[in-house]
């Protein structure tokens, strides 16, 4: 007989990197944010979460909208009269022996991580399965996208992923001697949702 897997409804990570060094003066606006910190869960993030409306980041910022909205696009096909737009923005530091906790981003749709500063080594985010593949625990012979609870994927410095604000994500305890700092945000929609004849239009 022959087989054939089909995917059906899946989770999609969208996976780029910003192609570019980040500018001396994007550098130096980081560093400036990095001194004023605030306690996470595990680790630290920026007392500003709103970074990428700072002057000077404005390319920055316009190159993670078009990311978003490739996601928009390509992936879920949506259509033109509807766009993703950033809401907050914010830093995280996360030094050796500190770790990322497992969480989701209420209230946006795409959310999005940019990685600066890595250990490609060591530096990973793992990501978790909406729902369990099964409630009968059976052991296996390996691993993949169809029997994984969790996948993680590589971080890279430059590198991007967009991804559903839903998808609960974390970052184990980090190994390595470097401060891993990756910039996270979160995205909304403006225009126009549903349909008008199907009494579901609603315009942001």
């Amino acid at each position: 007989m022959d087989y054939e897997a089909v995917e059906l409804f899946p989770t999609v990570v969208l996976m780029s990197n910003i192609g570019r060094e980040f500018t001396k003066f994007e550098q130096k606006i980081f560093e400036d944010i990095a001194k004023n910190t605030k306690t996470n869960t595990g680790n630290l993030t920026s007392a500003d979460s709103y970074i990428l409306r700072r002057k000077g980041l404005e390319t920055l910022h316009d190159e993670m909208l078009v990311a978003a909205n490739y996601y928009l696009r390509e992936v879920l096909m949506v259509t033109n009269d509807l766009n993703a737009y950033i809401t907050q923005s914010w830093t995280n530091y996360t030094k050796s022996g500190q770790y990322h906790h497992k969480h989701s981003h209420p209230n946006s749709y795409l959310s999005g991580v940019l990685y600066f500063d890595v250990d490609e080594d060591y530096d990973k985010i793992f990501f978790y399965a909406r729902e369990p593949q099964s409630s009968i625990d059976v052991r296996h012979t390996g691993w993949n996208r169809y029997n994984s609870k969790s996948w993680w994927m590589p971080a890279r410095s430059g590198g991007l992923y967009i991804f559903p604000s839903t998808l609960t994500h974390m970052v184990e305890t980090k190994e390595g001697s470097n401060q891993r700092v990756s910039l996270s945000f979160n995205t909304f929609l403006k225009g126009k949702l549903g349909a008008e004849g199907e009494l579901t239009e609603l315009i942001l």
